[in-house]
């Protein structure tokens, strides 16, 4: 009976951990967990499941507009303690890889909708490279919900965003144009679908970095959320 109970966690604890990808399912975005170690590439197997779900956003943050990376959408959020934070989000397959891969840095927080569900990528930057490290709560939690409404989970209530950084991020030789494979752990947030027009306006913001969609993966990644 015992050795019945533990194979049985076992095959649970094995359908609970899987590689997290963001995939492209006919010209869509999409995010995975595969259920089955046997089937993942090496590179995924130290995946850890996503874990420490949070409801989110509690009150909305001041935005605006910023500038982009190329086919990316840019917005400037406004934290509490007056620090700047831009939130860009890929528009297609390609701009999703791109952002991933290439503009993000290895800090640098980056999200996904979970379950499969078709969506942009999106990665969260400072303004000015103030070096304050991970963004506030808030700030996540918007983008979070920024990213559940470039998905087709938009008409949802709640959805499950996964969040990890751009340096667990990377891409298997020869996978289709918009998908990645994440490594190590990473966060799973609740949160509501966030329509960018429903944000309070910030026009007074305080100008940040002009060569924030510059720059690449140059930084040292240091240990996951958490």
């Amino acid at each position: 009976m015992f050795e019945c109970l533990t194979m049985a966690a076992r095959m649970a604890a094995r359908r609970l951990l899987g590689l997290c990808t963001a995939a492209t399912l006919g010209g869509q975005h999409a995010a995975r967990l595969l259920a089955a170690p046997a089937r993942l590439p090496t590179a995924g197997l130290a995946m850890a499941a996503c874990g420490r779900r949070a409801r989110g956003p509690k009150e909305l943050l001041p935005a605006r507009q910023t500038k982009a990376p190329p086919g990316c959408r840019g917005l400037e959020v406004m934290a509490k303690d007056g620090s700047l934070w831009h939130i860009f989000i890929g528009k297609s397959a390609a701009d999703n890889d791109r952002l991933s891969l290439e503009i993000g840095r290895p800090d640098e927080p980056w999200m996904h909708v979970g379950g499969g569900i078709p969506g942009s990528h999106l990665i969260v930057r400072q303004a000015g490279d103030a070096g304050l490290g991970r963004p506030p709560r808030a700030v996540l939690e918007q983008a979070a919900g920024l990213v559940a409404f470039y998905s087709k989970a938009r008409s949802r209530s709640t959805v499950e965003v996964h969040l990890t950084k751009c340096g667990q991020v990377s891409k298997r030789p020869g996978a289709p144009t918009g998908q990645v494979m994440l490594r190590g752990g990473c966060e799973t947030l609740r949160v509501a679908p966030l329509d960018p027009a429903t944000l309070p306006k910030a026009e007074a913001l305080p100008k940040g970095d002009k060569n924030q969609p510059k720059g690449g993966r140059k930084a040292k990644p240091s240990s996951g959320f958490g």
